[in-house]
């Protein structure tokens, strides 16, 4: 009865009332709590252990909910029944590459931050920088997502399923080594960012080309974000450590991305997707996907691959000249101002941002731009028009759908308590569009 009580309450007065912060992993901490800034939830809980402690608490200071948020979350660390029945009420936040967009967009482009750093901490940070010689906009980070963090620091995820594939996101830090030599030729510095330790090629220049704050024992988590926050650009993947660039409003060259057909970044950013082949029946013989095939593909259920490679499908990731030449359109965007420096290039965006679904267009989100010589080279695999067919219920069911069956933009929600990042546009006749 209790229970019943309080969730009609709790759904009369928020949208979201109950949220859990899956804190255990960066990434879903600054996503969750950019969303949450957005759609103002009544309580949250933050799952432990936390991935960065300092972060959470952080969070904790600038999110504002009522006062029994507190005594929430004490019943349940107190381990009640009353607690208990707290936790069955919250529930995680899925779709987390479409909230992404929602939730960073909102706070950057609104002038809104969820991190301030003490006197302290912010002088500490300008020591760090200075013993590297690193100047604000003078140095550009690099996250670049492998195994290795799974394997000595998240062994959890293997336990829950040892036989999945998760590999399909990771990358090779050793086909970024041409475009950070392309980046000290032009007078940057490049700082290695996150704690992950895949091994190097053994030349000289490898091992002496990127900064690693990590193996600084002087090294601190505020040190880290401040560290992105004053970044020229950040070259990262769909992982943790590279959401604080974007937390800060920083330019994102998102690498080795495996694009699932919803929008990502904003718009300063500048995407180089990674390509999924089909193995045909002649072994000999291999086809790549075209955007539009893989906005229809949508994720790897369960994110496991395994889903995915049954059905003759293999991941390419980026080639090093792909990503230099990426970074440099990223450079030239910094100093143009213009995303695109051709005709041909915005036309080539045109056609790219027709495979969005039109529901994200219709909303503030911009599509994705492709990082121009991307879009050149793989032109082909760009269309211009997409089939007349069911794109919305295909958007429904790989980006809005919760576990309870709840959609995002669900007509229960009242656009008067929620934020217009979420909102639906409706027509005269009060329909939804």
């Amino acid at each position: 009865m209790i229970h019943k009580l309080i969730r009609g309450i709790a759904k009369y007065l928020s949208p979201h009332p109950f949220v859990e912060i899956f804190s255990i992993h960066l990434g879903h901490t600054l996503i969750e709590a950019a969303t949450f800034y957005a759609h103002r939830p009544l309580a949250v809980r933050w799952r432990e252990p936390f991935a960065n402690r300092w972060l959470v608490e952080k969070l904790k200071e600038n999110l504002r909910f009522p006062k029994f948020n507190n005594w929430i979350n004490c019943e349940i660390e107190k381990k009640t029944k009353l607690g208990k029945t707290f936790i069955k009420m919250f529930r995680n936040m899925s779709d987390q590459y479409w909230l992404l967009n929602a939730g960073f967009n909102g706070i950057s482009e609104g002038g809104k931050t969820l991190i301030h750093f003490t006197e302290d901490e912010e002088m500490e940070a300008k020591l760090f920088m200075d013993r590297y010689n690193l100047e604000e906009g003078k140095y550009v980070c690099f996250c670049i997502r492998d195994e290795t963090y799974y394997q000595k620091f998240k062994t959890d995820l293997s336990m829950i399923d040892p036989a999945a594939d998760f590999t399909f996101r990771n990358a090779d830090i050793n086909n970024y080594i041409p475009c950070a030599e392309l980046l000290i030729q032009k007078g940057f510095k490049v700082v290695r960012m996150g704690f992950s330790h895949q091994k190097q090629n053994s030349s000289k220049t490898s091992k002496t080309i990127f900064i690693d704050p990590s193996k600084d024992a002087k090294y601190r988590p505020w040190i880290e974000a401040y560290l992105f926050k004053r970044c020229a650009f950040c070259v990262g993947m769909m992982t943790g450590g590279t959401l604080y660039a974007s937390f800060f409003s920083r330019p994102v060259l998102w690498t080795d991305i495996f694009w699932r057909g919803a929008p990502v970044g904003k718009k300063t950013d500048l995407i180089v997707p990674k390509l999924i082949i089909r193995e045909e029946q002649d072994k000999r013989k291999k086809t790549i996907l075209g955007l539009y095939e893989l906005r229809k593909l949508g994720p790897p259920p369960d994110n496991n691959w395994n889903n995915f490679a049954r059905l003759g499908l293999k991941v390419q990731n980026c080639s090093r000249d792909e990503l230099s030449n990426a970074v440099l359109d990223m450079i030239a965007f910094l100093k143009t101002g213009k995303y695109f420096q051709s005709k041909q290039d915005r036309e080539n965006h045109k056609k790219f941002s027709a495979i969005h679904y039109k529901k994200a267009k219709r909303t503030i989100i911009t599509p994705t731009r492709l990082a121009p010589s991307w879009a050149r080279k793989y032109s082909k695999l760009i269309l211009m028009e997409t089939p007349k067919e069911t794109s919305r219920l295909l958007y429904d069911k790989f980006w809005q759908r919760h576990d309870d069956e709840e959609l995002l933009f669900n007509k229960k929600f009242d656009e008067k308590k929620t934020s217009p990042l979420f909102q639906i546009r409706k027509n005269i006749s009060g329909k939804l569009v």
